[in-house]
């Protein structure tokens, strides 16, 4: 369709965006005319005002509207290492129950090593503590492989294949 420069500009505007191809674009350009003069300007002050005050940490890649992140007291700050289970490598059938329960429940696959033992730690701390209704962020940390190890150790009749619902790993796990 033969558009005004205005709406062709903001139509190519939009097509910078990743995902966003030349018929979303168009859609995306012409329901900025029914938006409200208010909207719109709320909408236009975004855009201009992210480049100058938004602030990304390539580190950690958190962003942040000021420099750098916001320190967190020393007093915020809580390490334990309570639930080592022993030292490296040592695991137990707590652990090894938690890995299944994420498994199960969502489709999680966590290590009998690293993200299992921590995941474990993690939710027996929140139990010790009595800390509950509360948004808890876990970062899985990796560990994949070993995952597939520990299925593989514990349960030698299994072959993992990534076509395996979690529907069939269970079915083979009992």
């Amino acid at each position: 369709m033969n558009y005004p420069k205005t709406i062709n500009d903001l139509i190519e505007c939009f097509k910078k965006l990743p995902g966003i191809g030349g018929k979303t674009a168009e859609r995306l350009a012409l329901a900025t005319l029914d938006l409200s003069d208010e909207v719109n300007a709320i909408f236009s002050d975004a855009i201009k005002n992210i480049k100058a005050n938004t602030k990304h940490c390539k580190r950690c890649n958190a962003f942040c509207e000021e420099k750098g992140l916001p320190k967190v007291p020393k007093t915020k700050i809580h390490v334990s290492d309570s639930y080592l289970c022993g030292n490296y490598g040592s695991h137990n059938a707590l652990i090894d129950d938690t890995i299944y329960d994420m498994l199960f429940s969502e489709g999680l696959p966590l290590d009998p090593i690293y993200t299992g033992k921590a995941f474990w730690g993690m939710k027996q701390y929140l139990y010790d503590s009595s800390i509950s209704r509360k948004t808890i962020l876990f970062l899985h940390t990796g560990g994949t492989p070993l995952f597939y190890d520990f299925i593989r150790d514990n349960n030698p009749e299994i072959i993992i294949d990534t076509k395996c619902s979690k529907e069939e790993l269970l079915l083979f796990l009992q």
